[in-house]
């Protein structure tokens, strides 16, 4: 019997203690993170930590924030977050001395409305809200990421679009004000605009502007005006204009227009296709005189300089020639180096002897240089021309001693486009010298020069 008791009362027992089981944790845990139910099921209740905000396998399935209250729900600002919100986090202790941050979300604030929070508080500054939209940071308040406006602008314009992308604004100037007040565009029940005047002087009847006055200036139209730029007309003196047909005239931009018996001075002007290039000289011909030009010519000459052609003949070419400048044939002209030439870089040439002779005629030259590389043994590549046209061509190598090494060019030239001359270059060093007196005698690298016809 006792045994049956004792069975009954552990029966009973059992059952009883089984809605009060003791939760058991499972795990070790963390300050300030939730806990939650083991997924593990069964008989005995275990709690364990849930996952941090970066998730995991132990996160909360699902949350369910119900507001609470007396009377009738739904219930407004029945939370103790800001206006009343029951969701908020902060980045610091509500009481921290410095403050904070907060952002706080209800659907149903003090106010009556859904609410998204994000402010300062204390002493904390203000910080931007960003929202971030499949990797683009989208801020609240409004920055200049987003739709960029002009450098400035002008309080109540019509702001308008400057781009096809939507990011760029322009100011479209002062809006148009539909009404009916004095001094504004009216609009009828036509669909079409009129009724718009303007200190009487101007009525718009659609498509039609008809004006009486312009600036305070009687305007009467006898025809069309049409105008493909602007049109201005100042000053007291009328202005007449005749037509007895359709008339073109094309006026100056600047100037005075000439008239058949006026003495205006004409400029820039061609007279059947014959062009007169003057702005103060003088051209006088001859009464009964004729001048008679079949190729193209050009005088050039300082003042009160005179050509006496004579009686008959053809001019010759020293006629064209300044008497300085003119070298008849059989001249020659011999120079010679007055110092020595280094030539201290190995990309150039360096002109050693030459002679101004002109550009006239035909010409033979002949010159010597005498070349010196104390330092090293060294090529000189020279050459007579005209710094245009090369005559003739050579390379001499030196000894590298203090001894010295001549070269000599000689060739024709007809029309030279510059003096005479021998250039040499060093192209392996930069330590070699063009001489003028290794001899003694000063005449060490000369040219010479004589016209041929």
């Amino acid at each position: 019997m006792k045994r049956i008791i004792a069975a009954l009362i552990g029966i009973f027992w059992a059952t009883a203690a089984y809605p009060q089981a003791t939760v058991l944790q499972g795990g070790s845990y963390t300050s300030g993170i939730l806990p939650m139910y083991s997924q593990s099921g069964g008989s005995q209740p275990i709690i364990q930590q849930s996952a941090t905000a970066a998730g995991g396998a132990q996160s909360i399935k699902e949350m369910s924030i119900v507001a609470r209250g007396s009377g009738t729900a739904p219930y407004v600002g029945s939370g103790g977050g800001y206006l009343g919100s029951r969701f908020c986090m902060y980045d610091a202790p509500p009481a921290n001395a410095t403050g904070g941050h907060q952002l706080c979300l209800d659907p149903d604030v003090t106010g009556g409305y859904g609410l998204l929070s994000f402010n300062a508080f204390g002493s904390a500054s203000s910080i931007p809200f960003k929202m971030n939209v499949n990797g683009t940071l989208l801020e609240f308040p409004f920055s200049t990421t987003g739709v960029v406006g002009p450098s400035s602008s002008t309080v109540n314009d019509v702001a308008c679009w400057n781009n096809t992308s939507g990011t760029l604004l322009k100011d479209c100037g002062v809006q148009i004000t539909i009404g009916g007040t004095n001094g504004q565009i009216q609009y009828n029940n036509s669909g079409a605009l009129g009724g718009f005047t303007m200190a009487g002087d101007c009525t718009l009847s659609q498509p039609n502007i008809t004006c009486t006055k312009i600036n305070g200036v009687a305007v009467s139209l006898g025809g069309a005006l049409t105008t493909a730029a602007a049109f201005t007309t100042a000053g007291a003196n009328a202005l007449t204009l005749t037509t007895t047909g359709v008339t073109n005239v094309t006026l100056p931009t600047t100037g005075t227009l000439s008239t058949l018996a006026g003495s205006e001075a004409l400029t820039n002007k061609t007279y059947n296709g014959l062009t007169i290039n003057s702005t103060a000289g003088t051209f006088a011909l001859t009464n009964g005189k004729t001048l008679t030009v079949s190729n193209t010519l050009g005088f050039t000459g300082t003042d009160s300089s005179t050509l006496n052609i004579g009686t008959g003949g053809t001019l010759g070419t020293a006629a064209f020639t300044a008497a300085s400048a003119y070298v008849p044939s059989g001249t020659q002209i011999i120079a010679s180096l007055g110092s020595n030439v280094s030539t201290n870089n190995a990309s150039n040439y360096f002109d050693g002897p030459s002679v101004a002779q002109g550009s006239t005629g035909t010409w033979f030259a002949s010159g010597t240089v005498t070349l010196i590389d104390t330092s090293v043994q060294a090529t000189f590549n020279c050459k007579l021309w005209d710094g245009t046209t090369i005559i003739a061509s050579a390379s001499v190598l030196t000894s590298g001693n203090s001894g010295s090494t001549p070269l000599s060019l000689s060739g024709y030239l007809a029309a030279p486009a510059g003096n005479l001359r021998i250039s040499c270059r060093e192209p392996s060093a930069t330590t070699g010298t063009i001489v003028f007196n290794q001899s003694g005698n000063s005449k060490d690298s000369t040219i010479s020069a004589f016209r041929v016809q």
